[in-house]
């Protein structure tokens, strides 16, 4: 998945998912206990990719606080119910 979602990151026009939330980060304070909170950014690139078969991507990337914007995660769109990847073929463009 790695190679496809440095191709989709490069290519994406749009972005289809964005979320920010109020996170823990980091470790518990020895003083008091308490775990520092951030607000954290997420950002979901979905791609239709063409290999050998068609293949619907989605690429998280994301940022904590004011820091630099980087790579999550890359994960088929598409999930069975037994586990296995959904290849998607004609029609793919109308889900």
């Amino acid at each position: 998945m790695l190679p496809l979602a440095f191709e989709i990151i490069r290519k994406s026009g749009t972005i289809q998912e964005y979320r920010k939330v109020l996170m823990p980060t980091g470790k518990k304070s020895a003083h008091d206990g308490l775990t520092p909170m951030k607000e954290v950014e997420f950002w979901g690139l979905v791609a239709i990719v063409e290999r050998n078969k068609p293949i619907k991507v989605r690429v998280v990337l994301h940022r904590i606080g004011n820091g630099n914007v980087v790579f999550w995660s890359a994960m088929p769109y598409g999930k069975l119910a037994n586990g296995g990847q959904k290849l998607f073929g004609p029609g793919i463009e109308d889900e």
